[in-house]
């Protein structure tokens, strides 16, 4: 998906997956930025708002992850 994004571009991604960590996110979007050889910056992280607590117990229900990113130009 990255290859079609135009320089200055924006992609949004968005998870609601327990599977995947901000950290599995973060090294996806920088391997694949990587691959076309394309400068990719973060400009927003996001996870569950401030109403969903989750417990320190059930770390699953950390489910959401939303990453902003612009193609550097």
């Amino acid at each position: 998906m990255l290859s079609v994004l135009e320089p200055g571009g924006l992609l949004a991604f968005s998870t609601n997956s327990t599977k995947l960590t901000p950290a599995d996110v973060e090294r996806a979007l920088a391997e694949g930025a990587a691959q076309v050889r394309a400068p990719l910056l973060v400009l927003e992280r996001h996870g569950l708002p401030s109403d969903y607590p989750v417990s320190p117990g059930f770390p699953e229900g950390n489910y959401l992850k939303f990453f902003l990113t612009i193609q550097g130009l």
